[in-house]
């Protein structure tokens, strides 16, 4: 391609090692405000880039996302974002110019490490933008944590997920449960959902999900979880944003119903997932104070992770906390938002969890609450309840 690109004219083209944490400095662009001149074509019937950057993530990256502090191209002009992951090309994203600026904004996120951004520009004209360019300042390479679930025991007491194999029942709930990346307006936001009933609907909360336009935007991988269980005393597997890849959902997802009073949204899925992951249903009565639970998560976006225990003993469902929720000292941290905290004597869904405490105790929604309103509104899917 760089022997086309000469032919054409002469491109700027340049190879660049981001090695930043979120939101430290990246400094490339071309135009208004910067040192390099804004490359318009010289030959009208040239279609090649005119600028080519690429871009490779550090090795710790979770993910890849452009900061443009500036974008203001002619209507004629465009960029294009190509991730690239074991040198074949992932998907290309288009930004095309209105002629006139726009104001600052974060480009999709790649789940690569390495990307390639292309300036395709046309021939000067009158009409052409005032000050055209573009800037990039930064890379984001991970998820913001926020929120203020916390680890309660002295010890992390969560485990991989598939150290439970063992005991059946919980893993076949573990499997219905699977982790989220959300677009927010620019934002990216880690949370967990999992499969309510046995039609493809999914649950995961109101500040996870809040529109049509954030579940459009979500990123949801089932499966993201250890193949073994580490031996006492040996590090855990997946304790590393987005690792132990599992399988990303790549269907519809159609909006249903979000409430902000219990934090939680309803959209819908395939309906063949459950077939392969299956389905877990609501308690219509709620969480008993005392009996044990456990919690199926993606803290931190982390690979699947277990907990049941707390300080050496099994982890028990608190008395009401307030109108709505029931407090537990389950270890968990930021982004399990939206996970469900069973009971682990009928392995019913007893809670949605959705926040806590820095210093414990974590907090959910009750089952009976979700149970009532899905129910009031007509929307209870089929076989979500006992």
């Amino acid at each position: 391609m760089l022997r086309a690109l000469l032919l054409c004219a002469t491109a700027f083209a340049a190879t660049g090692s981001a090695d930043t944490v979120p939101g430290l400095p990246l400094t490339l662009g071309v135009g208004c405000n910067t040192v390099t001149p804004y490359p318009y074509q010289p030959r009208a019937s040239c279609g090649d880039p005119v600028y080519v950057q690429n871009i490779s993530a550090p090795s710790y990256a979770s993910l890849m996302q452009l900061q443009f502090s500036y974008f203001n191209l002619p209507e004629t002009d465009y960029i294009v974002l190509t991730g690239w992951e074991n040198k074949t090309r992932a998907r290309n994203v288009y930004y095309r110019g209105s002629g006139a600026p726009v104001a600052a904004f974060n480009s999709t996120p790649f789940f690569t490490k390495w990307i390639t951004l292309s300036l395709y520009t046309s021939v000067a004209n009158t009409s052409s933008a005032a000050c055209p360019g573009f800037q990039v300042n930064a890379l984001i390479t991970s998820l913001a944590a926020s929120g203020n679930e916390s680890q309660c025991g002295l010890t992390d007491n969560t485990l991989e997920a598939v150290c439970y194999m063992g005991l059946p029942a919980v893993w076949k709930n573990a499997q219905t449960v699977a982790r989220l990346v959300i677009n927010q307006s620019g934002k990216l936001a880690g949370c967990t959902g999992w499969l309510l009933g046995s039609s493809g609907h999914f649950v995961t909360c109101n500040h996870c999900i809040r529109s049509a336009v954030d579940a459009a935007n979500t990123r949801i991988e089932f499966a993201a979880q250890a193949s073994k269980c580490p031996l006492l005393g040996q590090p855990q597997l997946c304790a590393r944003q987005l690792a132990c890849p599992g399988q990303v959902y790549t269907g519809g997802i159609k909006f249903i119903y979000t409430s902000t009073s219990l934090d939680y949204t309803l959209v819908q899925l395939d309906q063949r997932l459950v077939a392969k992951y299956n389905y877990i249903r609501l308690r219509k009565k709620g969480p008993v104070a005392n009996e044990p639970i456990y919690i199926v998560q993606h803290p931190n976006a982390y690979g699947k992770r277990i907990c049941d225990k707390y300080n050496g003993g099994k982890a028990l469902a608190g008395s009401a906390w307030s109108a709505t929720e029931v407090p537990y000292y389950l270890d968990t941290l930021p982004m399990a938002s939206g996970s469900p905290v069973f009971s682990g004597a009928d392995n019913l869904v007893v809670a949605l969890h959705h926040g806590g405490y820095t210093q414990c105790p974590n907090l959910g929604i009750r089952s009976d609450l979700l149970y009532a309103d899905l129910l009031q509104r007509g929307l209870l899917p089929p076989n979500a309840s006992n």
